[in-house]
């Protein structure tokens, strides 16, 4: 590896060494074509290894990621109801939870195009969500999970440099809202997804915006929504997650 390479690792190891995540220990479960509601289970889960650690210090993860991603929490942004504070803190474990997800699909190779697409199509709008409620309502910062989840796929510009310093789960945000576009376009329809193996993540970022609105402008497919296999998740916080 020649110095480049290795400093672009070691800058990667850096971020998400900031971010306290750990995949070592972490298995993976169930398939692609699992309902999402039966995967929430794991996001339980999870949420509690959070409080542990909080409390306790307690650093063994106890908690799965399974390869299709749970139901996306749903916000509330009217501050005056009773769920207002329970929606946030579900939004932002789960946020916490796909970073630990997404980590795991970069280390491990044999994980699948096929579950990494969902989870950061799932990532992008719980993300997009999250930090337009902190954007309204600052006050919500005042935690460190809360900042953690806010950051870790923020952009920030700087002015002098005219450089961006990307959060770490940057790009699979990018790459989530590139594939809820054809996601739209399809209908929700993933097994066309996952029939074309080029639909990668590295497919979805390192092509401009232009090649992507062309792409997802070319695709003409029939108004056939009531016999469609795959099916829009109503209570999901996200408008782009499908269940067979």
């Amino acid at each position: 590896m020649g110095d480049d390479e290795s400093n672009t690792s070691n800058e990667k190891l850096e971020k998400w060494a900031k971010f306290g995540i750990k995949v070592d220990y972490v298995e993976t479960t169930g398939t692609v074509y699992d309902d999402p509601k039966n995967n929430n289970k794991h996001l339980k889960d999870y949420a509690t290894y959070l409080a542990q650690l909080d409390e306790a210090h307690h650093d063994e993860p106890d908690f799965c990621i399974p390869l299709n991603p749970p139901i996306v929490p749903k916000l509330i942004f009217d501050d005056s109801s009773n769920d207002f504070i329970p929606a946030f803190e579900e939004v932002k474990n789960f946020i916490l939870y796909a970073a630990e997800a997404c980590q795991k699909f970069r280390v491990n190779e044999e994980t699948s195009r096929r579950s990494k697409l969902r989870w950061y199509s799932a990532l992008a709008d719980a993300y997009d969500n999250y930090k337009r409620l902190l954007d309204e309502t600052p006050i919500l910062r005042s935690s460190k999970n809360a900042i953690k989840a806010l950051e870790i796929a923020e952009i920030k510009k700087n002015d002098k440099s005219k450089k961006s310093k990307k959060g770490a789960l940057a790009k699979e945000v990018m790459a989530g809202k590139r594939i809820n576009k054809i996601l739209e376009a399809l209908q929700g329809q993933w097994h066309i997804i996952d029939l074309h193996d080029n639909i990668t993540k590295e497919f979805l970022v390192n092509n401009n915006q232009q090649f992507i609105d062309d792409l997802v402008n070319g695709i003409n497919f029939p108004n056939i929504r009531r016999i469609l296999p795959y099916k829009l998740i109503d209570d999901s916080g996200s408008s782009h997650q499908y269940r067979a």
